[in-house]
């Protein structure tokens, strides 16, 4: 018993140790979808935009950031990536920009999900 004990206190600081080198940025106000950005400490990110009728856009890459903007690049797809029973759509061999202000990103809505033709994507806070 004393060996299982240790062995999932080792799990579990594990886990929690590696969450803490991403940062998820998620669309603020997005009721019938979810799209979020997860950047990770070594410059790559992941994107997924999940549709109410079951699609998903996804895509990863490499990011850098210039004055005030990220500038993400996102490479060929990967289809590792393939949840059961959901249509997948690879998002790769591009660039895209978002906009720092303060503390949120700012995107162009790539996927008409706002008539004001701009995103604003909020850092996720477990509290």
């Amino acid at each position: 018993m004393k060996y299982v004990f240790i062995l999932l206190t080792c799990c579990l600081s594990s886990s929690i140790v590696c969450a803490q080198d991403s940062t998820v940025y998620y669309q603020e106000n997005a009721i019938s979808f979810n799209n979020e950005y997860i950047f990770y400490s070594d410059n790559t990110f992941k994107h997924y935009y999940y549709t109410d009728d079951g699609q998903v856009w996804y895509g990863k890459g490499a990011y850098f950031d210039r004055r005030k903007s990220r500038i993400l690049k996102f490479e060929e797809p990967d289809s590792t990536f393939s949840p059961e029973q959901v249509k997948v759509h690879y998002e790769s061999g591009f660039k895209r920009k978002l906009k720092w202000k303060s503390t949120i990103l700012l995107s162009e809505d790539y996927y008409n999900t706002t008539n004001k033709g701009q995103i604003t994507l909020v850092e996720f806070n477990e509290e």
